[in-house]
């Protein structure tokens, strides 16, 4: 199922349980619908400290998609990696996978199923994982009133694993099989 998200106000916030945070590796999928590509908004976030929470994916218009995931305690610890802008007015899907436990691994974007090239905007700092938050935001920043990231597009479908997922899992959602599958 679909949610249209009203780009002032609407958000998802969750909770992540036990065993959801302090993660090594990590997937999401999901289907997006763009309406148009606005500056800053965020897809997810974990944290509420955004821009500098425990990692998001968020528009840039200059860079795309961006995934941001921070190490440390620090603002500016985050590695930061980005692929080109995504198509406006059709739905695309989008696998993520990133494996925190070296600061050498790079994230693994596909669009609807095809591994996509990575430009890295900034290298992860140093010192231990930082996606020990409990508050998960699909649509936005957990904190919307701080960030302006609440964006006006679709989404559908949204997944997320403990583990990499596999490029021919990556293929099959890519094709339009659910998570579930």
């Amino acid at each position: 199922m679909a949610r249209e998200f009203n780009g002032s106000s609407d958000v998802i916030k969750y909770t992540l349980a036990a065993g959801q945070t302090s993660l090594t590796q990590i997937s999401f999928s999901f289907y997006i619908y763009p309406d148009t590509n606005p500056q800053y908004k965020a897809s997810f976030t974990q944290g509420d400290d955004y821009p500098n929470g425990d990692m998001a994916l968020e528009f840039d218009d200059g860079w795309g998609y961006v995934f941001q995931a921070y190490r440390g305690t620090g603002d500016n610890t985050g590695g930061k990696w980005s692929i080109a802008k995504p198509a406006t007015g059709q739905w695309s899907q989008i696998v993520l996978t990133y494996d925190w436990g070296d600061i050498a691994n790079d994230p693994i974007f596909y669009l609807n199923g095809v591994s996509q090239g990575i430009t890295e905007r900034q290298a992860p700092g140093a010192g231990s994982v930082r996606n020990t938050s409990t508050k998960f935001a699909i649509g936005s920043a957990y904190d919307t009133q701080n960030s302006g990231g609440v964006f006006d597009w679709r989404i559908a479908e949204f997944g997320i694993w403990n583990r990499i997922l596999t490029s021919a899992e990556a293929a099959a959602l890519g094709k339009g099989f659910s998570p579930k599958f």
